[in-house]
């Protein structure tokens, strides 16, 4: 066991010195974390163990993921690249993880297929993750091209809370209650895709804050909105506390 442990960290070093003369210093983090993941960690049993445990399936090539004939065909026009081999092992580690914070029983009843991809597009907009039905799909990349851990772990949990959000009963009402009163989501398809371009921002501000949203990008949608709480409770949840304690209408947001 020994020797082959001392065989495998020998490859990953050799690997990594070899990285750092075929790429350049802003890649080297991405290299050494992909080659390490691709040696130290069996992802095609965490694969199986994903679907063992919560009954879904976890697809990844082209051939096996489902795109509706409404995403492909114009308007939408939806396309998809699938994503890189280099890119997997890290993505599926990290989504392993995140599912755990979530009771088995929910993701098994709710969820039914996990799509992993390098690019998703509709109307000429780049997405990071959707949903429709009981299936996600989410793209993963690596850290040179956004793909932080904090940044995947949160699609995750933006996708996931967008199925949760409309499979349960939500108390819209009451939650826009909160919002200034001259506050008004938008409605149409093409009013929420001209929003969702417009509120683009993730970064918070005191003003924002004060209103009750974590970002501009909440202000698209009630869902949006939403979604971006979902993901600091298991992402940051330290942060989405201290933010309740200086903002009523966060505090309020966050009893729901």
């Amino acid at each position: 066991m020994l020797v082959q442990t001392n065989y495998k960290i020998a490859i990953a070093l050799i690997l990594a010195l070899c990285g750092f003369y075929l790429i350049g210093k802003e890649a080297i983090y991405d290299f050494w974390s992909n080659t390490s993941c691709a040696i130290f960690t069996d992802f095609e049993k965490q694969i199986d163990d994903i679907e063992q445990l919560y009954g879904i399936k976890l697809e990844y090539e082209i051939g096996k993921i489902i795109i509706p004939e409404a995403w492909v065909n114009p308007p939408a026009s939806g396309t998809v690249e699938a994503i890189a081999q280099s890119d997997l092992c890290r993505a599926v580690s990290i989504l392993s993880r995140e599912l755990k914070k979530y009771p088995p029983e929910v993701i098994r009843s709710d969820l039914k297929s996990i799509y992993l991809l390098k690019s998703l597009s509709f109307y000429g907009i780049e997405y990071g993750g959707t949903f429709l039905g009981s299936s996600v799909y989410l793209t993963a990349g690596n850290r040179s091209e956004g793909y932080s851990e904090y940044y995947f772990s949160s699609l995750i949990h933006h996708e996931l809370s967008s199925l949760l959000f409309n499979v349960y009963a939500f108390p819209k009402e009451e939650w826009s209650a909160i919002n200034p009163k001259d506050f008004h989501y938008t409605k149409s398809d093409q009013d929420i895709l001209n929003a969702i371009e417009t509120y683009a921002d993730l970064e918070g501000s005191d003003k924002l804050y004060h209103n009750g949203f974590l970002a501009d990008y909440g202000q698209s949608t009630l869902e949006n909105d939403f979604n971006l709480y979902a993901k600091l409770v298991f992402v940051d949840p330290k942060k989405l506390q201290t933010l309740a304690k200086k903002y009523p209408k966060i505090k309020k947001k966050l009893s729901w």
